[in-house]
Order: C-alpha cells, then structure tokens, then sequence
C-alpha cells in the first residue's frame, strides 16, 4: 500500500470501531426503551431521544372516577384497550427503527472493511452504498409512519379528555411530517452508488485489458 492506501486504511479501521461502538450504545437503548418508563428513552429514525416522565396520573385517574364513577369504570375498558393498542404500535416501531439501525451499520461496517482491506472500487462496495441510500427512503417512511401515529394519539387523547370532562382546553394540530432532506439525502447516496457501479466497470475493463 501507499501512502494514501494507509490513510484510507486506519481512517476506516477506526470508523470501523466507532461504528460497533455506537451499535453497543443503539442495543442499550433499545433495551432501556423495553424495560423503563414510556417516554423516558425513545429511540427514533432521528436519534435517541431522552426525557423523564412528570405528572400524577394516578391522581388524575382518581378525580376522574371521582367526578362520576359509573361513567369512569363504563369508559375504563375502552381506554385500557387504546392503550395496549397504542403500546403495540409504538413497540412495532421501536422494533423496525432498531433494525433499520442494524442494517445501516452493518452496510456501512462491510463498506469501511473492504476500504480497510484496500478495496476501493468494487461492485460490492457500489452494492452496499446503493443499500445505505434504500434504508435512507425506508428511514423516511419510518417517520412518516410515526408523524401519522402521533397525529392518532393526538386525536385520541383529546376525545379522551373531552369524554371525561376534562376542563382543560385543547388545540389540535394536524401535523405530517414529510422528512425531504432524508429522501433527498438518499437520492443521492443511490446516484453516487450508481456512479461508483460505473467507476467499478470501468475498472476491472481496465485491469482485464492490462
């Protein structure tokens, strides 16, 4: 190897190790997001997520029976069901998004260990890049599924309160997020694949001739 072959070589050893190192961090908070609180870790398309839970819904759950106890253990079963149904969903979407992750940084390590090796141009390597450009489109649906899930806990929150006379005033924003800087950014990944493919040719033309 040259000189630059070297350099390309220890700067993908070390994205390499930085890659497994954020694995380890992604696995952890995947397994926080299962086992504490709601809310307390989320684990989005758009990174880790960390907050604390705050309020008393005990004591509001209580004020409500309060207010009229038949009406409450009348609504108490349906509201338990939205709320396994909602835990389903969101626990289908931590799933898919701690997938997504896997799979992006196994592309990417298989990608910076053929550089370490000194594979530069290759059909694989075109391969693995075209495949980090997909998972930037999947990426994008993954947040679009989520924008439309929180506009339905959105809206079934706010029945929920009105149901239980709630005094509160709500404002329902109907918010879609469209993510086009990741579809954008995957556009490009796939194009810059598409041009690597044409390089790869171009060479093993080359190396065939010599």
């Amino acid at each position: 190897m040259n000189g630059l072959d070297q350099d390309i070589s220890r700067f993908s050893h070390r994205i390499r190790i930085c890659l497994f190192a954020l694995l380890a961090v992604i696995a952890v908070a995947t397994v926080f997001a299962l086992t504490l609180e709601k809310g307390t870790v989320w684990l989005g398309v758009d990174g880790i997520n960390l907050g604390v839970t705050s309020g008393e819904e005990e004591n509001f759950n209580e004020r409500a029976a309060s207010d009229d106890t038949a009406e409450w253990e009348e609504d108490r079963g349906e509201h338990e069901e939205w709320g396994d149904h909602l835990e389903w969903v969101g626990l289908t979407l931590l799933l898919i998004t701690a997938s997504f992750y896997g799979l992006l940084i196994f592309q990417l390590e298989r990608l910076f260990a053929a550089y370490q090796r000194g594979e530069l141009f290759s059909q694989a390597n075109a391969r693995r890049i075209r495949n980090v450009g997909l998972l930037f489109f999947a990426a994008a649906a993954i947040a679009l599924i989520e924008s439309l899930t929180e506009l339905y806990v959105m809206q079934e929150f706010v029945a929920a309160s009105l149901d239980d006379n709630v005094e509160d005033s709500w404002e329902l924003v109907q918010e879609i997020r469209v993510p086009v800087p990741i579809l954008l950014g995957g556009l490009a990944i796939v194009l810059i694949a598409r041009v690597m493919e044409k390089g790869a040719q171009l060479q093993d033309e080359m190396d065939h001739l010599i």
